[in-house]
């Protein structure tokens, strides 16, 4: 996984979505006042989600060749669901020392597989927005390739001589030297 603005908005994403379920499905009473900062999350997300979206649209003319990342699907999985684990280990110690409550409580166990099937939904979402992304570049550049010979032949006036359309003089392709002066 490259560490982009995309996998750490994708990352965040499904961070809060595994921490939303996880309390939904075992809720803690105990853990209540440590949640009160959830509040202004979503927004910070789809702000963050919003800027992801902005930058990969950015690159779209940018990418001159780009071959999109060939890592193992299992790898980027697994890749994933570790950092969604370690994100959700954080984020669960730092409201269990402000809330004052123990260091586990009984909906630990359910946080594995919501971090494994997040980390696949994440996974699944970088690799094909590599793939949408590698698309539209190269049909991008395609377009551009195409419509740069009939965009240059229209730049020019018309009663330009011949060599001049061809830009032999600019590219070093004349016929003879220049005349020797002196």
């Amino acid at each position: 996984m490259k560490p982009t603005l995309r996998t750490a908005a994708l990352l965040l994403l499904a961070g809060f979505a595994v921490h939303q379920t996880r309390y939904a499905l075992v809720p803690d009473r105990a853990g209540d006042g440590a949640h009160a900062y959830l509040h202004a999350a979503p927004v910070v997300l789809a702000l963050l989600a919003a800027l992801a979206l902005g930058r990969t649209l950015a690159t779209l003319g940018r990418r001159a060749g780009a071959v999109p990342a060939v890592a193992a699907p299992v790898a980027r999985w697994l890749a994933a669901s570790g950092a969604l684990l370690v994100l959700h280990a954080a984020q669960e110690g730092a409201e269990r020392l402000l809330a004052g409550g123990g260091p586990l409580d009984a909906g630990v166990l359910v946080v594995v597989p919501l971090c494994l099937a997040a980390g696949a939904v994440v996974a699944y979402a970088l690799r094909h927005a590599d793939e949408l992304l590698f698309a539209a570049s190269s049909a991008i550049r395609a377009a551009l390739r195409a419509a740069a010979p009939a965009e240059r032949a229209a730049s020019l006036p018309p009663d330009r001589p011949a060599f001049a359309r061809e830009g032999g003089l600019a590219r070093h392709l004349a016929g003879r030297a220049p005349p020797v002066l002196g």
